[in-house]
């Protein structure tokens, strides 16, 4: 779903430039979009689709206000006929977007306690200093689940959230950072991407700088599914 997300957002300022309307690109492009979002919604993942429109809303916001009414309409129209639609796939994925907003749902709560336990153990790793390296990315579980059986936290969490709790990460990228890598690592990283997607930003505002819009929106895609992936650098 990730790299589906990215390629995606990555082809949406080729297709707002007025000036590639008229090229054969233009048409295959938008052959690639329609697919792509066929394929995001079969694939059943929602961070990538709230990365997706957090993405688009915040590009024709900095760029192209002019056609934020025609997104507006086409999306109402999008979502109208989607949920007009009845299929076992669009059905499933319908159910999934509508637990989004649900904290009860029992993986949205197995993911909030996941992220929890995976601060708190940042925190515990800074009395042992064992923050600075962190764990090592194929050596989390074991140190992670012993946190928590001391704690006597574990069976809770699990039954909390029909296990559904994850114990091989934190089912968000950069606490996977900061515990797997250590806050060395995550500092540099962190400041090194921050750094790329400011200069990115300042040189798309330029004139015809289509590369720039695309990367910005790549690496904005790329911070806000973090919050719900597991991938890390």
């Amino acid at each position: 779903g990730a790299i589906l997300l990215f390629s995606l957002v990555m082809i949406i300022p080729f297709l707002s430039s007025e000036e590639n309307k008229k090229t054969k690109k233009y048409l295959y492009s938008s052959i690639v979009i329609i697919l792509g979002i066929i394929s995001l919604i079969l694939s059943n993942s929602r961070g990538p689709w709230i990365a997706l429109v957090i993405s688009i809303v915040i590009y024709f916001l900095s760029y192209d206000r002019k056609k934020i009414k025609q997104i507006v309409i086409l999306n109402i129209c999008f979502v109208l006929v989607f949920f007009s639609l009845n299929n076992k796939e669009f059905n499933s994925f319908k159910q999934r977007i509508k637990s989004i907003g649900n904290f009860k749902d029992i993986s949205n709560m197995g993911r909030m306690l996941m992220w929890r336990e995976g601060l708190l153990f940042s925190l515990n790793n800074i009395s042992n200093k064992k923050i600075l390296v962190g764990t090592g990315i194929e050596n989390f579980e074991k140190p992670f689940e012993k946190y928590l059986v001391e704690k006597n936290e574990l069976d809770i969490l699990r039954e909390k959230s029909s296990n559904q709790f994850s114990l091989s990460d934190n089912h968000n990228s950069f606490l996977n950072i900061l515990n797997q890598l250590g806050i060395i690592y995550f500092i540099g990283y962190m400041y090194f991407v921050f750094n790329l997607f400011v200069y990115f930003i300042k040189n798309s505002f330029e004139k015809d700088k289509i590369t720039a819009k695309s990367i910005s929106l790549l690496l904005l895609s790329f911070f806000v599914c973090g919050m719900f992936y597991s991938y890390s650098i």
